[in-house]
């Protein structure tokens, strides 16, 4: 399982501290983690890496610009459910985290209890979400429907073919890059053409992946099995 994990912070060994603790987590966790930093708040809008953040950690003091500002800045620039976690020394500034719907504060100095309790508890919070939409055009018409209600993806070629409740299909022109990069964490790769969204699997075995209400399978490969297994485990 692979999780995107953003740190903006003006104290480049805050981030090293940070950064430490997180992939510590990561690997007791036995989650694939991708970390992002970023020393100065400024042109963050141009900063592709943070925005595939899953989770972004922000400093609440920074030259120029809170950690309250930067939070409002990155919000209208992101396409899928992301989780904020303010840091400061100072632990009154947790209730400002409420202005900007904070996941959640970090004191300073950070600890690996702090860092794991947070993480864990922001991951429960990923895959119980699923929330999001995708908007695209198909045929002439413009549609947005919510990644709750996707099965699974699947790649023909330059085309995505989503397949959704109610037994609809709709193909658009995406590449599976873009989509990993938009859907929740409850999506996953399943085989070399196939995204799966594990809330809506029933079973899975080493050759089929069945799904809840839709008779339709997909056949898993043998790379992927333990990624979709343990993403499985935590979103039931």
């Amino acid at each position: 399982m692979k999780l995107n994990i953003g740190i903006i912070d003006d104290s480049i060994q805050d981030i090293a501290y940070l950064t430490d603790f997180i992939k510590a987590w990561g690997a007791a966790s036995d989650v694939d983690v991708n970390t992002y930093s970023c020393a100065s708040a400024d042109d963050l809008s141009e900063n592709i890496e943070i925005r595939k953040s899953d989770i972004i950690f922000v400093d609440v003091m920074m030259p120029g610009k809170t950690g309250m500002d930067v939070v409002a800045e990155i919000k209208p620039l992101l396409e899928r459910t992301v989780l904020f976690v303010l840091t400061s020394s100072n632990h009154s500034y947790v209730y400002d985290g409420y202005e900007v719907e904070a996941f959640d504060f970090l004191r300073k100095p950070a600890d690996n209890e702090q860092v794991s309790r947070i993480l864990g508890r922001a991951m429960q919070k990923l895959f119980s979400d699923n929330s999001g939409v995708i908007t695209f055009e198909y045929g002439k018409t413009l549609y947005k429907i919510s990644c709750a209600d996707i099965y699974y993806i699947y790649m023909t070629g330059n085309y995505a073919n989503i397949v959704a409740k109610n037994n609809d299909t709709y193909m658009i022109r995406r590449s599976m890059k873009e989509l990993s990069q938009m859907l929740p964490i409850s999506f996953v790769q399943v085989n070399r053409n196939t995204i799966v969204n594990v809330c809506m699997i029933s079973t899975i075995s080493t050759t089929e992946i069945h799904f809840k209400g839709i008779e339709k399978t997909v056949v898993p490969s043998r790379k992927c099995m333990n990624e979709l297994v343990n993403a499985f485990k935590k979103c039931n």
